[in-house]
């Protein structure tokens, strides 16, 4: 497991972020998920904020699984991959968002996801 301080505040420090819980999770990918966005946050908060919501707690159900070894990590692997193509089918259903504006919130998110998972872990996922 990494060693270092934890950094539960601050989501643009990935190398030492780990959300206490799925609420602070939450909390770090939706402020990641506005900036991304930009002014095109407004049509997509309704339909994002839910699946942020699944994401982050499927996020720590998966760590914490990877790291009691109860899930390998191609498992893992798999269930961010399907978590990640689920926001992708929302963010390309928003018909006001262009595509640029869709893959810079999942790019964000999701960078957010991977470093938790190795932040808590030590695992590199290749999500």
């Amino acid at each position: 497991m990494p060693t270092g301080a934890a950094n539960t505040n601050d989501v643009t420090d990935l190398a030492h972020y780990k959300p206490a819980d799925a609420k602070a999770l939450l909390k770090g990918l939706s402020s990641v998920a506005i900036a991304a966005a930009g002014a095109a946050w407004n049509a997509l908060e309704a339909d994002v904020t839910a699946h942020l919501t699944l994401i982050a707690q499927q996020t720590l159900s998966t760590q914490a699984k990877l790291a009691a070894n109860d899930i390998s990590e191609k498992e893992a692997d798999h269930t961010i991959s399907l978590l990640q193509l689920n926001l992708n089918a929302v963010l390309l259903e928003a018909k006001i968002v262009p595509y640029i504006v869709g893959q810079k919130v999942l790019d964000a998110v999701f960078g957010v996801v991977k470093a938790v998972i190795r932040n808590y872990t030590g695992v590199d996922l290749n999500f």
